[in-house]
C-alpha cells in the first residue's frame, strides 16, 4: 500500500472518531476496520474538532475518501446526491 493512502486513512481513522456515532454507524465496520487496521502509525495527524475540514489541510486522498463516505452512507437524498455529483465533477 502506497504511503499516501496509509496516511489519508489515518486521517480518516481521526476525523470518524470526532465524528457522532450516528454517522459512524452507516459506514460498514469492515470498511472502518480497514481505515483502523491499514493506517499509518507513524504519520501525525493534527485535526482540530473545532475547524471547519476545508481549513484542515489534509490530503488530497483523504477527501476523496470523506466525499466518497458522504456519498455512500451519509446522503440518503437522491436529489442531494444528484447536487454532489455535479459539484464533484466541477471539482475534478
Amino acid at each position: 500500500m502506497k504511503q499516501s493512502t496509509s496516511e489519508a486513512y489515518a486521517e480518516i481513522d481521526t476525523i470518524l472518531n470526532f465524528m457522532d456515532y450516528e454517522y459512524i454507524k452507516e459506514i460498514p465496520e469492515k470498511l472502518r476496520n480497514l481505515f483502523k487496521d491499514k493506517k499509518s502509525n507513524n504519520y501525525e495527524v493534527n485535526i482540530n474538532p473545532n475547524k471547519p475540514l476545508k481549513e484542515q489541510n489534509l490530503k488530497e486522498e483523504s477527501l476523496s475518501i470523506l466525499a466518497v463516505l458522504n456519498y455512500n452512507y451519509w446522503c440518503k437524498d437522491e436529489s442531494k446526491k444528484e447536487n454532489l455529483i455535479k459539484k464533484y465533477l466541477k471539482k475534478s
